[in-house]
């Protein structure tokens, strides 16, 4: 990637989370970036390039970010724990933001998310079972099961009217509903660990 692509990407990342991709043209971003538009198109060839490119490599971004974050703890229940705040701070205020457009404007793109998505609840399913094998909650709850009851909670957040007509915070009922998923799956006996590794994280959150 070059200095220019750079500064497009850069571009791209502040702006279509706040205007969208309808509102989105090739020429305000040329005249922004006082760059001409003949300079954009030597890079893409047009703009459903342009916006499949920038789309890509924020989700090749994010997904990395999530591994990295994951394999940065040793304890499966902080990595569950990481997991949730990833996808509630960095991931979802994303697609939040963006995912409407997406899927209607550039479907292919979507579908190339989606398939992103499902390989990722691999990875939610791997961490329970690990947690599972250390005696932590039900035995009789598969990995499999739980990384689709996670997904589905995830999946609620990704449509921005499930948040806007609720009158409580993002922050709030997203935490509240990963709790109540959390309580009922844990043995009671090792839900507070869960409880106070949510709190210290949520606590020591940069964002």
């Amino acid at each position: 990637m070059d200095t220019i692509e750079q500064t497009i990407e850069h571009y791209l990342d502040n702006t279509l989370p706040h205007t969208g991709l309808r509102n989105f043209t090739v020429e305000h971003m040329a005249a922004d970036l006082r760059m001409s538009k003949k300079t954009i198109y030597e890079r893409y060839s047009s703009k459903r390039e342009l916006i499949g490119t920038f789309i890509r490599n924020k989700v090749d971004k994010l997904q990395g970010e999530l591994e990295r974050k994951i394999g940065a703890e040793t304890d499966p229940v902080r990595q569950l724990t990481v997991i949730f705040f990833t996808a509630q701070h960095i991931i979802i205020p994303f697609f939040v933001a963006m995912g409407n457009d997406v899927k209607k404007m550039y479907p292919e793109i979507w579908q190339e998310i989606e398939n992103r998505r499902m390989a990722i609840i691999s990875v939610y399913a791997a961490t329970f079972e690990q947690i599972q094998k250390n005696g932590y909650v039900h035995s009789d709850i598969s990995p499999d099961a739980f990384a689709a009851m996670l997904r589905i909670l995830i999946q609620a957040f990704f449509q921005a009217e499930n948040i806007l007509t609720q009158r409580v915070s993002f922050i709030e009922l997203s935490t509240g509903l990963f709790k109540t998923l959390l309580r009922g799956i844990f043995l009671p006996e090792h839900y507070e660990k869960f409880d106070s590794v949510l709190d210290e994280m949520q606590k020591s959150l940069p964002y």
